[in-house]
């Protein structure tokens, strides 16, 4: 895949081969974030009454974890950067 972005560590676009990679829309939309420690994060969410499967380790390497919001849009959620 690809990131059509303006400025490493902001906001943009994350294109990738779904034929390749699968279908990851889940919802509406799908947003994607980076955090910094996901394993930190998912405890957090789960604390706060989130239902959501723990991280992990992709194919691709990187870690992630998705979860859909009240509307039924995916989330993703990456540790590190994505650029």
């Amino acid at each position: 895949g690809a990131k059509i972005g303006f400025d490493k560590g902001q906001p943009g676009l994350i294109i990738w081969n779904e034929n390749k990679w699968g279908k990851h829309t889940t919802g509406v939309v799908n947003l994607v974030f980076s955090c910094s420690s996901l394993d930190e994060t998912y405890e957090q969410l789960k604390a706060r009454g989130l239902d959501c499967q723990p991280p992990a380790t992709m194919e691709y390497g990187g870690k992630e974890m998705n979860f859909r919001d009240p509307d039924g849009n995916g989330i993703t959620l990456l540790e590190g950067a994505y650029c």
